[in-house]
């Protein structure tokens, strides 16, 4: 077996792209991966039911990741679409799957791959407030 060192030369290229950027400031506390997967079916790398195409030059790629801070305006993530007719949907499903928070209170578990987390929100006295295992999905 032979390993490919460029694989993005092999696969077919979005027309287009639009920057996602925060609109606030703070860390990152969590993302919702239902809201993200909506956003990448709206960005045609899914289906919403089997007759669909995947188109798969289509995604979202994030720049950002759980615990990072963020500046208001910066660029969080991108999404590589090829039709435009769901694509301020599935922005504003992007922007809506993050939460921002003043604190880092966010401790990330161990896991090999790294996109995928699990990780437990704490409360300032130290108890566990929520704890959540999540897949961030990437797209090229």
């Amino acid at each position: 077996m032979r390993a490919i060192e460029d694989p993005q030369q092999f696969l077919p290229k979005a027309k287009y792209k639009m920057e996602i950027k925060s609109i606030e400031e703070g860390f990152i506390s969590s993302m919702n991966s239902q809201k993200i997967g909506i956003a990448e079916m709206l960005s045609g790398a899914g289906r919403a039911k089997k007759e669909d195409t995947i188109e798969y030059s289509a995604g979202v790629v994030f720049y950002k990741k759980i615990n990072e801070y963020v500046k208001k305006n910066e660029i969080i993530a991108e999404i590589l679409y090829n039709s435009p007719s769901h694509i301020e949907e599935a922005v504003a499903m992007i922007n809506d799957s993050y939460t921002i928070s003043e604190n880092k209170n966010i401790k990330r578990g161990f896991s090999k791959n790294p996109n995928v987390y699990n990780y437990c929100e704490f409360s300032d006295n130290g108890k566990i407030k929520t704890c959540a295992y999540h897949t961030i999905s990437t797209s090229f």
